[in-house]
């Protein structure tokens, strides 16, 4: 016998708060795999019962975190890459989570609107060569790799190494905020934060030279690096 249309819906929308509860984050072919119709996953966000970051992804709310938005504003965002504050605290370089999502993006690229319930999202133009999948024109890497965040999500990130070059580059310097405001989003105290914490994660210091050569940060993190080293004598 079948069970009656209501049934059937009942059992559709807790198997998808199970996926949910299981994966934390899921896309749409996902639950379409699963034997879920399209209308019960409108009705639970449409009720609040589950969180939609992007369009076609999906997570509850317990699963709500600073990594979920962070990838979710990648996802819907063409070529963009987690970068700054918000891949320092992917990485584990900082402390402090960070109150908006960081995202860079190649300088005159489309910039997403928010979504209404979304995180503020900060997105940083930076020259096509440093957001790109390709190398430096030397031929070295650029810093920048695809992770798998879980879930089925996967996103763009600068490295650690790159990460720490990004932050003293942009260290000071007035961004626009989400609110239409400009202020000096970055402090030198974070950067050398995430610096210190790259060094004992073992990170090549080699490598962050090169890395904030190419962006245009060198002299900061050379200073940074002998102050450090003047403190540890």
């Amino acid at each position: 016998m079948t069970p009656p249309a209501a049934t059937r819906r009942t059992a559709a929308k807790q198997r998808v708060l199970d996926l949910l509860a299981e994966r934390g984050t899921v896309r749409m072919k996902d639950l379409l795999a699963e034997g879920v119709r399209p209308g019960t996953v409108r009705h639970l966000v449409g009720t609040g019962a589950i969180a939609s970051p992007a369009r076609g992804v999906y997570s509850s709310w317990d699963s709500w975190s600073d990594q979920t938005d962070t990838v979710a504003a990648a996802v819907r965002t063409p070529r963009a890459v987690v970068c700054l504050v918000s891949a320092a605290s992917v990485h584990g370089l900082v402390t402090a989570p960070p109150s908006h999502v960081w995202l860079a993006i190649p300088r005159r690229a489309w910039r997403p609107a928010v979504k209404d319930g979304a995180p503020p999202t900060v997105v940083v133009p930076m020259p096509a060569e440093l957001v790109a999948a390709d190398a430096l024109p030397d031929g070295t890497a650029n810093g920048v790799v695809e992770r798998d965040f879980g879930g089925g999500q996967r996103a763009r990130i600068t490295t650690p190494a790159r990460t720490v070059a990004d932050l003293f580059r942009w260290a000071g310097v007035g961004l626009r905020m989400p609110d239409g405001s400009t202020r000096a989003a970055i402090p030198t105290s974070l950067a050398v934060e995430a610096l210190q914490s790259a060094r004992d994660n073992g990170e090549d210091v080699g490598d962050i030279l090169r890395l904030a050569g190419a962006v245009g940060s060198r002299a900061q993190v050379e200073a940074a690096l002998a102050a450090t080293q003047a403190m540890r004598w």
